[in-house]
């Protein structure tokens, strides 16, 4: 299911410690719509793609990679639907600068297909060595080079490619995972890609080196942004135990929370547009959703429960008005059929 989350409003001043004293606590309005089944951990884009002023709001569901815009009439409709393509993992990027953003969907397969965002037409597709799926895929000027590069990750190995020729650039045996994000996270003015699985890895691929392993990896899931305006995006993760936020240039943890249920799905975005990131988390709990501060680790904001398991969430202007929303995946345990909430 794809859940949208709206009316968040300013988060509450700073805590010197993290706690839900006095934190906001948003209740949505429901609007509900089938859309789709058992979206998964799939990432979910909300943005602008093609430039016509609308929000696309583009994961995958049941196989299939699809695109929402909002309606006049508060609700939203399905402006792509794609063939059954084994739609896996998700990933957007400008290519070639036009503008106009692909679309670059990691199939279930073994293939990498990329579609054009304005009108929803393949541009090319190639199949991994060895027909070994990605477990997740990124795109991003990974070696500083001006041209875009897709990052592939599986179990076993990481590869880069070119994303217009398709070429391999770099293929990092024994550097694979489950999760990759890209972000620049120490002192350098590279960015780093960064591996997650039993153990993480941090790639430079404009040197082609590994810079550094971390045992044990980053959690169940991981996010990357600059959570307390430093500069300097902090790996931020998740696991059985609670949430924790990772510095890359001093290898160390700077803050961890533990005193709520296991959280399922973490992003992080500038939910208020004050210039700083925020955390965004997700789990079953009573407050399924919450905003945290990432200074310190403060709660922000609450939204009551979603009444489904949280399996991947975003921020963006779902409605087209400027203001954040968040938006989630749900229903990853569950067949119901997915709907957007508002």
């Amino acid at each position: 299911m794809l859940a949208n989350f709206f009316g968040l409003n300013s988060p509450v001043t700073n805590q010197s410690i993290p706690s839900s004293t006095n934190a906001a606590r948003l209740t949505p309005v429901w609007t509900q719509g089938v859309i789709g089944v058992k979206t998964g951990f799939s990432q979910i884009i909300a943005d602008d793609l093609n430039q016509d002023g609308k929000t696309d709001i583009v994961t995958c569901s049941g196989d299939h990679a699809y695109a929402l815009n909002y309606t006049s009439t508060g609700g939203y409709t399905t402006i792509w639907y794609s063939e059954q393509i084994g739609c896996h993992e998700i990933a957007v990027a400008d290519r070639d600068g036009n503008g106009i953003w692909e679309i670059y969907v990691a199939t279930s397969d073994a293939r990498v297909i990329v579609f054009d965002s304005a009108n929803f037409q393949t541009l090319g597709t190639f199949s991994l060595p060895s027909g070994v799926t990605a477990n997740d895929i990124e795109v991003a000027d990974v070696d500083s080079d001006g041209a875009q590069e897709i990052v592939v990750v599986r179990q076993s190995d990481t590869l880069i490619y070119d994303a217009n020729t398709f070429n391999l650039e770099w293929q990092v045996n024994d550097a694979g995972g489950n999760q990759v994000m890209v972000g620049n996270i120490d002192n350098d003015l590279n960015l780093e890609i960064v591996v997650n699985g039993n153990t993480a890895y941090v790639l430079n691929a404009s040197l082609k080196t590994q810079k550094w392993a971390y045992s044990g990896g980053f959690g169940s899931r991981m996010a990357i942004g600059d959570v307390d305006g430093d500069n300097r995006a902090e790996i931020v993760y998740i696991n059985s135990l609670g949430l924790y936020v990772f510095a890359g240039d001093t290898l160390t943890i700077q803050w961890q929370r533990n005193d709520f249920s296991p959280i399922s799905a973490i992003a992080v975005g500038d939910t208020n547009n004050d210039g700083i990131s925020e955390i965004i988390s997700g789990n079953n709990s009573a407050d399924s959703i919450l905003g945290i501060q990432g200074s310190d680790g403060a709660t922000l904001w609450s939204i009551v429960g979603s009444g489904y398991d949280t399996s991947n969430i975003t921020g963006g202007a779902a409605n087209n008005d400027g203001v954040k929303e968040i938006i989630c995946n749900t229903g990853y345990s569950s067949s119901a059929a997915s709907f957007v909430r508002n």
